[in-house]
Order: structure tokens, then C-alpha cells, then sequence
């Protein structure tokens, strides 16, 4: 359970996150030939770590209070060229659960999220963006003062990150999840991560 105040812990949290991915960027090179070689490998796994958004962006509500822990599974595709119009540089298919913990009414309040996205990916040397949509299914269609319209629901994930060598990348997302406008509310749900991945 969150021991900040609400809506005081996500601008430190992405601060902080634009610090060490800085940080990071700026030191690894250095030392990246002493990083182990996995370029066969076309899996990652990755730690996500992260908080809940208030409506600064799409969500309609406030998940401030929450904390996310969770883990990503990835997938490199071979379907770069079906998508040439867009200049990708890679397609990956990206499982990711997630445990939100956070509180409501003085009460603690947990949610599981559980999704699969069709990741594009964008990259200048060792910097990327990504862009991804898919689906997912939570364990409850509420989750703090965000009543859904269901469990099931589209999920979006936008990133900027940095690789380290052909073994670990460090990037900042964010993560929504709604009903894409097909049902009555939509108010969606924010979070924001950041996810420390290794090639497996």
C-alpha cells in the first residue's frame, strides 16, 4: 500500500525514472562490450515496476494511490516487412501481468492486469520508442474511485528506452487500458513503468 500522498509520488517516480534512464545512457556505453551476447535469442523477460495516474491523460478518475509490480514476457516477430509503410525497425508480441496495489476509501485495493500487445519499435542506435495495442483481461472492473464497463479491455503501450548491448534495456511506458469507446463508461485506466528487461 502506497505510504505517499495522493498525487505526490507519480511526477517524483517519473523524474526520478528520466534521471536513471539518463544516468544509464550515458555510463553503459563504456562498458558494453562486457555485456554478454544473446543476438540469437529472439525472448526477453523483464521486470516492471511503476504508479497510477490521476487524468492527466486519458483516464477519467484518479489511480494515484496505487503501486504496480508486475513482469513482461517478449517476443521478437518476423513481421518487419508487412509493416514497411510505418519504417519499423521491429515487431515483437509482448505478454505482461501486472499486480496494482492501492487503497480506496481507507481500504486496501488490488487489481491483477493481465494483457498481450503487438509491440512496433522505432531505434536511432541504442535509443527507441515503441508503440503497441492489444488486449487484456482484469480481475475486476474497478479499481480505486475507475468504475469499467467490464474486465475485458484494449490495451495501449507507448515507450521511450535504452539498450545496453544486445542483452538488457531499460525503458519508460506508459501503459492505458479501456474499452476503446465500445461500451458506456469508458473511463479507462493510467499507469506509468518502468521496465528493466534481459534477452533470455
Amino acid at each position: 500500500m502506497s505510504t505517499c500522498m495522493r498525487g505526490c509520488c507519480l511526477p517524483q517516480f517519473l523524474l526520478g525514472s528520466l534521471l536513471l534512464l539518463t544516468a544509464f545512457g550515458a555510463t553503459v556505453p563504456a562498458y558494453a562490450s562486457d555485456i554478454p551476447r544473446t543476438d540469437s535469442s529472439s525472448f526477453a523477460t523483464g521486470v516492471v515496476i511503476g504508479k497510477g495516474m490521476d487524468d492527466m491523460l486519458l483516464q477519467s478518475g484518479d489511480i494515484g494511490s496505487t503501486d504496480v509490480l508486475g513482469v513482461d514476457l517478449r517476443w521478437q516477430t518476423d513481421w518487419q516487412s508487412t509493416f514497411d509503410f510505418a519504417a519499423v525497425d521491429a515487431v515483437y508480441l509482448n505478454g505482461q501481468w501486472a499486480r496494482w496495489e492501492g487503497e480506496h476509501k481507507g481500504e486496501p485495493d488490488s487489481l491483477d492486469v493481465l494483457a498481450v500487445t503487438v509491440n512496433w519499435r522505432w531505434q536511432d542506435a541504442r535509443w527507441f520508442a515503441d508503440a503497441g495495442v492489444g488486449l487484456a483481461h482484469l480481475s475486476d472492473s474497478r479499481h480505486e474511485e475507475v468504475h469499467l464497463s467490464g474486465t475485458e479491455q484494449f490495451a495501449l503501450d507507448f515507450a521511450a528506452g535504452y539498450a545496453f548491448g544486445n542483452s538488457a534495456e531499460l525503458s519508460l511506458r506508459y501503459r492505458h487500458y479501456s474499452n476503446g469507446y465500445t461500451e458506456s463508461p469508458n473511463p479507462g485506466l493510467d499507469v506509468v513503468v518502468l521496465l528493466l528487461s534481459l534477452k533470455i
